[in-house]
């Protein structure tokens, strides 16, 4: 029969059907037959409530279906039934809408994190109510309730101001304008999908869904500091998907308190559409103080702050707090499940005569039965229900008789329908209500048990199913009854909300009865890791546990900068440290003969992979005698002496080891081997099978045994090769070339013995190596090697290319790439047997941050190793003699977790079938964040609600000129520096509006933070030019006056023509001498604040200049006059009028940026450009006494080649560096420090300099030095430097002045080194570019006889002022008190340059 090709029929029936929600597509099919008889298929495959799957197939004709069916509004369901029933199948009709329950229980909420009032996590919730305590409290700081007239009670989350920035990738200015909301909504999402046993690093790029609920409230009085993006509820659900790269539908909505159950049904319906493989459910409020007042007005609100849910004492509700994300899946694909979504659904009320937002019992009870009918929900399976109850009057009983009505018919009056309500315990969550309900209800079916409520005493008569007995409120904790939960909401306009949750009832209890178990974490902190770790240790026992914690850590979180990881066994313990999250190459070095022991193999045997790969070696060798299991479980020392045994077992233990490493998927990026090692080394590559490994092995043996070889010795030996050959007599042979200071002799027993004499005569460190009687690679095995490779040619009859992984050690590298060297086969093997090993020249190929795992029965080439690498290499034995081998080894798997590779426990303990029983622990609680930095939370003030907000933001470039106005030792906002907010509020530019001050009232200075930000309230009354000016966050009046803008100008200033200045002069001092006085007397200014450049003071008279700046050029002029007219330290706190004019003071500073300064002293006006002052008052304030204990510095001497020990090196070194470079670098204001990669000597440095800290010490990480900054430092750390980098490194003074380097060995050239510490594990070398000796330069030798150096020293400062000439100040006597004196000259002579040495 021909197909029709998309009929419009066909395109109908697919979009009707396109709304079936079930786990697979829906197959249409049509086709025609020789009657032009239209048929519809269908084959789909529905989920049972036995869960089992049930395939359908209907076959029927559209002929017998009435011409009706495909009307827009026919559900597929009833399609499908009707085909059934007008073919005569009734029956199957029946079958089918009893199946068919759109998704019924086949989505899962699987995982559960949030922050509750009071409640940092859902554990500390659980506690909190079974505690019966009460969440809600008065005490907080973010408002003032007397001014908003509200409860002072609130339920608070307590940690909106902490984030983890760095985690989630934002900087610092972006986190601290982010709405804080948003902050601790990315922390709860992660929590919540690390709860559902995820990583949320494998999300990355997935289908999951991000359904927001958040309300926006317009008439916000909080002083947000972001702008529309970070302010937006629209785009904070995109922000969730953004930071986590979900790519399913993501967006916010706002059906007030049911908002979060909307989320719920929008994310179960994406999912069970396909628009979503998972979702995110997650809402979030923080408290606003004018919508509290608006809910106060419309009586919802109390003042009394108690939610006393269903009590007849109810008044009304109290505000709280929550964030809280749940997790939802298909349940086929959870590892863990909380509860099941057996239905749910939402509706709105309409218009109803009681108004909008009056509960409707109509519409409620509507959605119940909607929901009820739809899913196919028996109200009587319905035993508890989580009820909105938030303590209103109308509400509470609307909903309790609506709950009533439907679920309690035909109910049994000796089991009523139990009700509780959340809000009673925490307040009214509002947006976030109703998935702080779910919470509660997840503790429930957790614990087994539901708390009960707060504040209920009396039942209210009105509530009829409660006075009456078939509904009871849990006023107490009782036990969780069998059968269905409901949770309810209700939106403040009419949107109602309900989902039916099915507790998930698995209790397996699977147990960990391993005696020794691996875990691995990471976090964001020392303290986070512990935690984890200790839980899993306290529940060892539970292999589910360990299970969905394997799962989320078998893959990196690449922000996490802690690493630990915990042994479980009788004697559980754990290790954690600080791990960069980079990824490290792992090499495998395999060992060979000296590696065996009694007992080797014999603990490992516990490991079922090691244990199947060792019976397959075991099997390769039984047929030549050779008992390899009884070798390793039951050997003795005379077993050993067997070299057959002794070369097996050595290799079968490595090849067994190889596949445990497999097993945790881990792969090596490069491989090694010594000597027989590389028999394993083939393995490792892939070329050869764990039994033909085992078989070269003994072939090796067996040659040696079967030889008549006479008896060797071999020995280890502190020498390079080089320097052994030198030595070496006839008959001794270097058989291996281990590294630059060890190799490995063999020979004829009496020579080698004989040679060791000389070498112990000598002080040359040897030892001898145990090889029962075997003297390898060297001439004395040619006689075995035939039989060695006549029987490994029979097990390697071709050749396999080995990867670039394995590097060879039987080949010189100018060989690899020959014939032999190319290909793993009989001859290579044969070729390692017979010939020298030449490991020396591996160990360069292995890269500076690689972890190299020893693979073998011990760590036999550990010593070597060390010696012959960079201390940056991780070396990792697997096995020890003398220990428990099973902790060993999974230690040592642990110490490689730590040390940046991700072996996979979930594939490895791969025994546990998700999802896992309901009673496993929780994991979102056991997170913790790095909460160091505080950042901006709103916060109201009654005195915010009018006016400008101007802020002050110290960390702005733009504002950083401020810190050049310091008065008594403080940064203090310039006297009228408001000119431009005041610009702003009339909407203009601030150089274009003329504007007259008058009775200007300073009423106290604005302090500015260092590295944070002042906001003030700048506020007009138009109507009379009264202007005020407050702190915001003290709410601290700073200054008022009356201010206004007038466009003749010039008519407002005073004639000071008879006034010019007297060139004659003899009272004319410098900008220095001006300074210096004004800095003795408290004034420490700086920058563009130097702006005087001369005054003569008979005239009253200055030069000012000009920075292209109003707000210091009118302090300039204020704090001369100050100056001038008074003596100590004085502030400015009135002035009768200020009149600025910015045109005319353009159009003059265009010609000459130094402006004439009149003052008139009778009239105590000053003008200078287009600014004049009149009337400026001051008062005289008594210097700050300091607080705090002083801080006694002392100079010590410290030798350029500095070789203290026992001290950290790193700290050591760059504390004497940073004082070095600080006392080098007088002649800038700010001290610049830079470290390259990372930025741990800049934490250090902040430490270091806490208490003595630099007026402007700046910090910068630099990723490169061409990563575009052009700065030039004071200092500049780089860290480890190779040889090669170090011919180069003195190009790093072009970047900054002192460089600090990390060196292991060699010289740095073309450059001048001013200090090194020498220490073992590397040395810290400070540098300059070298300096050559100026000409003009002179010596003086001060002594304590006579003081007649001092004439030469002011003569030679007269004299030598170039900045190409130098003054060297000698002085050998202790107490001399030359540095004090250089102090000082330095402070008051700060245009010289002047250093220490």
């Amino acid at each position: 029969m021909p197909a029709v090709i998309l009929s419009l029929e066909f395109l109908r029936v697919r979009k009707i059907s396109s709304s079936v929600m079930l786990d697979t597509e829906i197959a249409v099919l049509w086709s025609v037959d020789t009657s032009s008889m239209f048929w519809y298929g269908f084959e789909e495959s529905v989920q049972q409530r036995e869960d089992r799957r049930l395939r359908i197939s209907f076959y029927f004709s559209l002929r017998w279906i009435d011409g009706n069916i495909f009307k827009e509004n026919l559900s597929p369901t009833m399609l499908i039934a009707a085909a059934l029933t007008t073919s005569g199948r009734a029956d199957s009709a029946e079958a089918f809408g009893s199946i068919w329950n759109s998704g019924k229980d086949s989505i899962a909420i699987s995982g559960i994190s949030g922050r509750y009032p009071s409640c940092g996590n859902i554990e500390e919730l659980q506690k909190a109510l079974f505690a019966g305590q009460d969440l809600v409290t008065d005490n907080h700081s973010r408002w003032s309730f007397e001014s908003l007239g509200t409860s002072p009670r609130l339920g608070l989350v307590k940690d909106f101001e902490h984030f983890d920035a760095d985690f989630f990738g934002m900087n610092p200015k972006e986190a601290d304008i982010n709405d804080p909301r948003l902050r601790k909504l990315v922390e709860v999402t992660f929590e919540a999908l690390m709860d559902a046993g995820l990583n949320p690093q494998e999300l990355r790029g997935s289908n999951t869904g991000v359904f927001l609920g958040i309300s926006q409230n317009i008439y916000s009085d909080l002083g947000f500091k972001g702008g529309i993006v970070q302010r937006s509820a629209a785009v904070m659900a995109n922000m969730v998907s953004y930071m986590f790269d979900f790519r399913g539908p993501s967006y916010a909505l706002d059906t007030a308190c049911s908002s979060g159950l909307y989320a719920l049904n929008q994310a179960v319906d994406n999912i069970l559409s396909g628009r979503c493989s998972m979702a995110i459910a997650c809402v979030v409020s923080q408290y606003d103080p004018a919508e509290s007042v608006e809910m106060l007005r419309l009586g919802v609100l109390h003042l009394e702050g108690v939610c006393r849910s269903f009590d007849l004492n109810r008044k009304g509700y109290v505000k709280s707090e929550a964030v809280v994300a749940i997790v939802l899946q298909k349940c086929e694909e959870c590892k863990r499940i909380y509860a099941t979504i057996s239905g749910c659904g939402t509706n709105v009320n309409g218009f109803t005569k009681e108004g909008l937002n009056h509960p409707s019992r109509q519409a409620i009870k509507a959605m119940f039965e909607a929901v009820f009918n739809r899913f196919n929900i028996d109200p009587l399976a319905v035993n508890y229900v989580e009820a909105h109850g938030t303590g209103t009057t109308v509400g509470d009983l609307e909903e309790a008789e609506t709950i009533d009505e439907y679920l309690c018919q035909n109910r049994s009056r000796n089991f009523p329908l139990l009700i509780g309500s959340v809000k009673s315990n925490l307040g009214h969550s509002e947006t976030a209500s109703s998935l702080v309900s779910i919470s509660k209800v997840i503790i429930a079916i957790h614990k087994g048990i539901i708390p009960g409520n707060l504040h209920y005493k009396n039942r209210d008569p009105k509530i009829k199913g409660i006075h009456e007995g078939r509904l009871k409120v849990m006023d107490h904790h009782a036990p969780i009854p069998q059968g269905l939960i409901m949770v309810n909401a209700f939106g403040f306009g009419g949107a109602n909300g309900t989902v039916v949750l099915k507790p998930y009832p698995e209790k397996r209890k699977v147990v960990n009865s391993l005696c020794y178990r691996l875990v691995n974490v990471s976090g964001r902190t020392e303290e986070g890791v512990k935690l984890m770790l200790e839980k899993t240790i306290e529940n060892k026992a539970n292999a589910e546990f360990l299970a969905l914690i394997d799962n989320i850590y078998s893959r990196t979180i690449d922000a996490d900068i802690y690493r630990g990881y915990a042994i479980l066994s009788d004697e559980s313990h754990h290790h954690v440290q600080q791990c960069l999250s980079k990824t490290r190459p792992i090499w495998y070095v395999y060992s060979g003969i000296g590696s065996q022991w009694l007992y080797m193999g014999r603990d490992l045997m516990k490991i079922e992979v090691f244990r199947n790969t060792m019976q397959k070696c075991s099997g390769a060798v039984r047929q030549y005698g050779v008992d390899l299991e009884n070798v390793i479980d039951n050997g003795d020392e005379k077993t050993f002496k067997n070299l057959i045994n002794t070369f097996t077992a050595i290799t079968a233990v490595s090849v067994c080891l190889t596949d445990v490493l497999t097993a945790l998927n881990i792969e090596p990026d490069g491989i090694i081997g010594h000597s027989l090692g590389e028999v394993a080394c083939a393995y490792a590559d892939g070329l050869i099978t764990a039994e033909q490994a085992t078989l070269i092995a003994y072939a090796r043996g067996y040659a040696m045994v079967n030889s008549n070889l006479e008896p060797g010795l071999m020995a280890a030996v502190g020498l390079s090769s080089e320097e052994c050959l030198k030595l070496l007599p006839n008959n001794v042979y270097i058989a291996c070339d281990n590294s630059d200071e060890s190799v490995t002799i063999a020979g004829a027993v009496q020579p080698v013995k004989d040679f060791l004499e000389i070498l112990t005569a000598k002080r040359v460190f040897n030892k001898v190596v145990e090889t029962a009687g075997g003297a390898f690679h060297c001439p004395h095995m040619a006689s075995a090697g035939p039989k060695m490779y006549n029987f490994v040619k029979s097990v390697l009859p071709g050749k396999k290319e080995r990867t670039k992984r394995w590097l060879p050690s039987a080949l010189s590298e100018s060989e690899w790439d020959s014939e032999l060297g190319r290909y793993n086969s009989a001859e290579y093997q044969h070729h390692n047997y017979i010939n020298r090993v030449y490991f020396r020249q591996l160990l360069k190929h292995i890269p500076e941050d690689a972890i190299l795992i020893e693979v073998a029965p011990k760590g036999l080439l550990q010593a070597i190793l060390k010696r012959g690498l960079d201390k940056s290499v991780t070396l990792l034995p697997l096995a020890k003699p003398g220990v428990n081998n099973l902790d060993f080894f999974y230690s040592s798997i642990g110490e490689l977790y730590i040390n940046g590779g991700q072996p996979n426990l979930r594939k490895y303990y791969n025994f546990v079938n998700f999802p896992v029983s309901i009673d496993t622990p929780t994991i979102s609680n056991l997170i913790r964040w790095d909460h160091r930095n505080i950042w901006d939370v709103p916060k109201y003030n009654d005195e915010s609600s009018f006016g400008y907000l101007f802020e002050i933001d110290m960390t702005d470039k733009k504002n950083k000129f401020l810190e050049g106005h310091v008065i008594d030792g403080n940064v203090i906002f310039p006297t009228i520096g408001y000119v431009e907010a005041f610009a702003k509020m009339m909407g203009k530019h601030h150089t274009k509006l003329p504007v007259v001050f008058e009775n200007v009232t300073i009423m106290g200075p604005i302090l500015l933070p260092k590295k944070s930000n002042a906001v003030l309230n700048v506020n007009i009354f138009k109507s009379s030019g009264y202007f005020e000016i407050c702190e915001v966050k003290e709410g601290v009046p700073l200054s008022a006056g009356r201010i206004h803008f007038v466009e003749r100008i010039e008519d407002e200033f005073l004639d000071y023509s008879h006034l010019t200045p007297n060139n004659n002069s003899g009272a004319k001092i410098s900008k220095d001498d001006f300074y210096q006085h004004m800095h003795l007397r408290g004034y420490s200014y700086d920058g563009l604040f130097l702006g005087v450049q001369n005054a003569d003071l008979d005239s009253n008279c200055a030069t000012l200049r000009w920075y292209d700046n109003w707000t210091s050029f009118i302090d300039v002029m204020v704090h001369y006059v100050l100056g001038v007219e008074r003596s100590g330290l004085c502030l400015p706190i009135k002035f009768d009028k200020i009149i600025v004019d910015p045109r005319t003071h353009l159009k003059i500073v265009d010609m000459d940026a130094d402006l004439t300064l009149i003052f008139n002293k009778h009239v105590k006006a000053v003008k200078c450009g287009g600014v004049e002052m009149r009337g400026i008052q001051g008062v005289t304030v008594k210097k700050h006494e300091a607080t705090i204990s002083p801080i006694l510095g002392k100079y010590i001497f410290v030798s350029e080649i500095d070789t203290q020990k026992n001290l950290d090196p790193f700290f050591h070194s760059l504390n004497i560096a940073h004082q070095i470079v600080v006392e080098n670098c007088t002649e800038k204001l700010e001290i610049k420090f830079a470290e390259l990669g990372v930025d741990a000597a800049i934490q250090l440095l902040m430490q270091i300099m806490e208490r003595v800290s630099f007026k402007r010490t700046s910090f910068h990480k630099l990723d490169s030095l061409g990563d575009g900054n052009e700065d030039y430092f004071d200092l500049l750390i780089a860290h480890a430097l190779s040889n090669e980098e170090l011919k180069t490194a003195h190009k790093l003074t072009e970047k900054a002045k002192f460089v600090l380097v990390k060196v292991q060995n060699g010289n740095i050239p073309d450059v001048e080194i001013v200090y090194k510490h020498i220490h073992e594990n590397g040395n810290f070398v400070l540098f300059r570019a070298p300096k050559n000796i100026c000409e003009q330069h002179a010596v003086i030798l001060a002594n304590n006889l006579n003081f007649f150096w001092l004439k030469e020293l002011q003569q030679a400062i007269e004299q030598y002022t170039s900045p190409h000439s130098q003054i060297y100040l000698i002085n050998e006597d202790f107490d001399s008190g030359i540095v004090g004196l250089f102090q000082s000259v330095r402070r008051i002579l700060g245009k010289l340059s002047l250093s220490s040495s």
